[in-house]
């Protein structure tokens, strides 16, 4: 599930940013893997946290 959340992200306190529930993971983040060729399952695989519906969140977000 795509939430916003208040939290440090990459050491900095980030007043808002765009996560699915329960990570440190951004939207932007995956997006970025998908621009940059990354399969679904590579990011499954990377990052066992996620799931399928949580990739298919962050491209309906961004589209």
């Amino acid at each position: 599930m795509v939430e916003y959340q208040l939290s440090l992200l990459s050491g900095r306190f980030s007043w808002c940013w765009l996560g699915f529930k329960g990570t440190r993971i951004s939207v932007d983040f995956v997006i970025e893997l998908l621009e940059n060729n990354w399969t679904f399952d590579d990011i499954l695989k990377n990052y066992p946290q996620l799931e399928k519906e949580d990739i298919l969140a962050a491209v309906r977000y961004v589209s």
